[in-house]
């Protein structure tokens, strides 16, 4: 389900059109509703990795030849305060 949220939060990100495509859900096994929550977290910690004191990857991918991807912001229509607790659960669990 995370590297199926991680699709979804990525094609949100790069505006694709349809976000989840018929194909997407055939071969996934998920519908976009079944990832909402699982993408807002990730979004949520994208939106707060460029603070983190790890900035191995936001280096990384900050460069051209990986297409400065570091600095695409997340889809604000993931982010949300509900996910703030989820969020926060999860980074201890992390850490």
């Amino acid at each position: 389900m995370v590297a199926s949220s991680a699709v979804y939060v990525a094609r949100h990100t790069l505006f694709k059109e349809p976000v989840w495509t018929e194909t997407l859900r055939t071969y996934s096994g998920f519908s976009e509703s079944q990832l909402m929550e699982c993408a807002k977290m990730l979004a949520n910690l994208h939106s707060v990795a460029t603070g983190h004191r790890l900035q191995t990857v936001d280096k990384k991918y900050s460069k051209s030849e990986k297409c400065v991807v570091a600095f695409c912001s997340p889809p604000k229509s993931l982010l949300g305060f509900e996910f703030v607790v989820s969020l926060m659960i999860l980074l201890v669990m992390i850490l």
